[in-house]
């Protein structure tokens, strides 16, 4: 079988532009050229070719209107200076490839096989009920109906009648297929693929309410975006711990391990008239993504059965299936598998001192200028903190310092909960003394004998080990003694 496609031009260069895509070589010789006419026997039936028969040669910029009816689906192609549009469904989003194919079967197809003695036999080759019936109309108001008969027994070939020409031809099954098409078949299914090295943004709604949020924040963020595929540009969090700082390489094997290869199953509806069938009037959950060149939504409702979910992505109206595994990270995730889990991180360099009270002591950090002792930065923008180093007003050496600074700004918490109203006095506190003069305050409340409680903005407590803390103060008093 052959298809031949001649190149769009004046109003509908785009779909020219596609057409070429769906060429169909032909297993003989092309129009023009001498060939003997040969009998051959396909699924029973006595075929004579005789190079190559016209069914529907047409020039492509003449084209307008094509119009398919498939059982009871009827695809209506408008025809439009900037492309083509279906009837019905204009506010659908289109996937243009789909649509020319479709489109292109009524500008040039040929065939090589002719089936003898056929005028009186139509329902031997299922065209007296065709499977499609497609008329197209030209600019200057002529017509060309197309009838597709049954598949052949090696499925391999339609049987098909044109209007142009008289006989039975067959059609390679690709035509076929085309011929019964629905609107689904022509809904572009294409999404971003977002690179998790590069995600410069993500939020997760849950019910519409935003309980996750992460982005790429210049002034906060110790490289630029640039340097995010080596893990080193941070994500600063918003929600639910605010402030908290998130690296790209724990991201990516725990939230955003499917990212990359997140697409979409079946188009199930589409232009729904009723989402709440599929629990997207009100997702149940929202996933948003940025990364350096593009953007991802996805609307994610009911289980779909087999695995997976009913989906709406971006701004599209349609409704897809998904494999319900590439959404599972953002559904079941926890924070303190991705999050640094630093109580308050301050680099040397930012701080000008620390005070910390608590049941098992206190201690006071002073970073001191003297002479050459001071922060200095090179030629290259590295920092170096040269300052002398006091606890309790005492100097301490660089190597012993070093252990107690990491401790310090190391404290980390073991898990998150749910914030909970403090009373009385806390047991510890530790305010660090920023180069600007601004102060950060972290309050230590008793939670059990193992923990205490940090609250944060009246939203949720992190748990930190009470030995954390005792570590803290005795290496400060080792090291002032």
């Amino acid at each position: 079988m052959k298809k031949k496609l001649f190149p769009l031009i004046g109003g509908i260069v785009l779909l020219a532009a596609l057409l070429g895509i769906y060429i169909y070589s032909s297993s003989s010789s092309n129009p023009g050229d001498e060939t003997e006419p040969t009998t051959e026997q396909t699924s029973g039936n006595t075929l004579v070719n005789t190079g190559e028969y016209t069914l529907c040669d047409r020039e492509a910029e003449s084209l307008r209107d094509v119009v398919i009816q498939s059982g009871d689906n009827t695809l209506t192609l408008k025809y439009s200076d900037t492309g083509y549009s279906v009837e019905g469904y204009e506010d659908v989003k289109l996937n243009m490839s789909n649509t020319a194919s479709l489109a292109s079967i009524f500008i040039g197809l040929y065939s090589d096989n002719r089936i003898e003695a056929t005028e009186n036999e139509p329902e031997k080759y299922g065209l007296d009920t065709p499977l499609a019936v497609g008329t197209a109309t030209y600019e200057d108001g002529s017509t060309v109906t197309l009838k597709l008969g049954s598949l052949t027994a090696d499925k391999e070939y339609y049987y098909m009648q044109s209007s142009d020409v008289e006989g039975v031809y067959l059609v390679d099954a690709v035509v076929g297929a085309r011929m019964q098409y629905t609107i689904n078949n022509l809904v572009d299914k294409d999404i971003a693929a977002i690179k998790p090295n590069y995600v410069t943004y993500i939020e997760v709604l849950r019910n519409n309410e935003s309980e996750l949020l992460l982005y790429y924040d210049e002034e906060k963020s110790n490289a630029n975006t640039n340097l995010a595929q080596y893990g080193l540009a941070t994500l600063t969090m918003e929600r639910p711990l605010e402030g908290a700082s998130v690296y790209p390489y724990n991201l990516e094997g725990s939230l955003l391990r499917t990212c990359s290869s997140i697409i979409l199953g079946d188009v199930v509806e589409a232009k729904p008239t009723d989402y709440a069938q599929y629990g997207l009037d009100v997702p149940r959950l929202t996933v948003r993504l940025m990364d350096d060149s593009g953007k991802l939504e996805i609307k994610v409702g009911n289980d779909a059965g087999d695995g997976k979910v009913y989906v709406m992505v971006d701004d599209s109206i349609s409704v897809f299936t998904m494999d319900a595994s590439l959404i599972e990270p953002f559904d079941k995730y926890t924070i303190t598998d991705f999050i640094e889990k630093f109580v308050a991180l301050y680099p040397r360099s930012e701080v000008s001192g620390a005070v910390m009270e608590s049941e098992f002591g206190t201690f006071s950090l002073e970073f001191r200028e003297e002479g050459d002792n001071k922060i200095t930065t090179d030629e290259n923008g590295a920092v170096q903190d040269n300052r002398l180093a006091v606890i309790n007003g005492k100097i301490v050496e660089d190597e012993g310092f070093a252990d107690f600074y990491e401790l310090l700004v190391g404290l980390s918490f073991d898990q998150i909960t749910d914030h909970t109203q403090k009373s009385g006095e806390a047991a510890a506190t530790l305010t660090y003394t920023l180069l600007d003069g601004s102060t950060d305050t972290i309050e230590f409340y008793p939670s059990n004998d193992t923990f205490y409680a940090v609250g944060k903005d009246g939203k949720y407590d992190m748990l930190v080990s009470r030995q954390s803390v005792k570590k803290i103060v005795d290496s400060a008093a080792a090291l002032s003694q």
